[in-house]
């Protein structure tokens, strides 16, 4: 009871001597909520409600601007002017359904002139959800409520996917690299761009075989050609060199070495020129390694020597075999003709590199 009483309608609530046909009151000292009335003599005053009839007094509460909004990025924060006609104690919220739900940002006590002043509530950009927000003021039991977009962050990335997952060293395989904002292909991203490439190893003298820049773009995709030597586990990751937020990686990848090479010792240079009516003798030997110099685990196995049919049919068909390791060597031996010409014998196994020796034979 803070001792206003009733006037007539339309007048504040000033001293009255006959408020018989009173039927509102404005008092801005009176908070919002509700109370009970009773007659004094001639006049009506407020008490908080114990019994009997009661009346609510009730704040208009107003949102009379949200700037910014839709909320940038670049925006830290936005400040929500909002008035109301009532003192009392308001709260502004985010999201919820009531004056008791959502997220309370800001809370206080307002005391407000007979014209309402606009009170300036600032809500910070982290409280606030991507896409559209419910704001609420809140003065008393009464509120009202906006809405506020907070925009949402644009991610770029580039999705980097390799034709295999198991390229051998040595053998060049595809990577298509596309464009991506917000998870979805960026047609814009189009033309001439500048890649910077790392993640594939070296060994010894043979380091990873990158595209060239620049690496041009269609329509946000390029496929370019990549080759790997060193045999293991890599992972490439690739990003723009001019906007960096442009980068991306493959899954891992898992290199395999390459097949072991099979070589004759008597040959030079693959050849051999023997003398007719003879016979000799070569070496085939089986690297421990690939061209690359990573190793390859060879297991045991055999080599056929199979010569080409001609005029020194002498040449029989021949095998090696060669027990498991690094390195293996076997020998055979080879009878000449007795007329002139050549013979090509070739080495092959499964997983293996062939090799080839082309065989003149020669009057002397």
């Amino acid at each position: 009871d803070d001792g206003a009483t009733w006037s007539d309608l339309g007048a504040n609530c000033g001293t009255a001597t006959a408020p018989i046909n009173a039927t509102s009151c404005s008092d801005l000292n009176v908070p919002a909520g509700t109370y009970e009335y009773r007659v004094i003599t001639r006049f009506y005053n407020w008490d908080a409600v114990t019994s009997g009839a009661s009346a609510s007094v009730t704040a208009a509460v107003t949102i009379v601007s949200v700037s910014p909004n839709p909320i940038a990025t670049s925006d830290t924060s936005t400040s929500v002017t909002w008035k109301a006609n009532h003192n009392g104690a308001f709260s502004v919220r985010v999201g919820g359904s009531d004056c008791s739900s959502g997220t309370q940002v800001a809370a206080g006590s307002g005391t407000y002139s007979t014209q309402p002043a606009n009170v300036s509530t600032t809500v910070q950009r982290s409280e606030l959800v991507d896409g559209p927000n419910t704001i609420r003021v809140c003065v008393g039991t009464d509120s009202t409520t906006t809405t506020v977009t907070r925009t949402a962050a644009t991610t770029h990335a580039l999705t980097v996917t390799p034709s295999t997952l198991t390229p051998t060293a040595g053998t060049s395989f595809n990577v298509t690299i596309t464009a991506k904002n917000n998870g979805s292909t960026n047609a814009a991203y189009t033309g001439n761009k500048t890649l910077d490439w790392s993640g594939g190893q070296t060994i010894g003298s043979f380091a990873p075989t990158y595209p060239s820049n620049p690496v041009n773009f269609s329509s946000g995709v390029a496929t370019v050609s990549v080759t790997l030597y060193k045999a293991g586990q890599q992972t490439l990751s690739v990003s723009d060199h001019t906007d960096a937020t442009y980068t991306g990686s493959t899954a891992q990848l898992t290199v395999g070495s390459a097949m072991p090479v099979l070589s004759f010792s008597a040959c030079t240079n693959g050849a051999i020129s023997v003398q007719k009516n003879t016979s000799f003798s070569t070496t085939v030997t089986r690297t421990g390694t690939d061209p690359y110099g990573n190793n390859t685990g060879t297991a045991s196995g055999t080599v056929s020597l199979s010569p080409t049919s001609g005029q020194n049919n002498k040449f029989a068909a021949a095998s090696v075999s060669f027990a498991s390791g690094d390195l293996a060597t076997g020998s055979v031996t080879f009878t000449t003709a007795n007329g002139t010409g050549t013979n090509t014998i070739t080495g092959s196994a499964t997983g293996y590199t062939a090799a080839s020796c082309v065989v003149t034979t020669t009057n002397s």
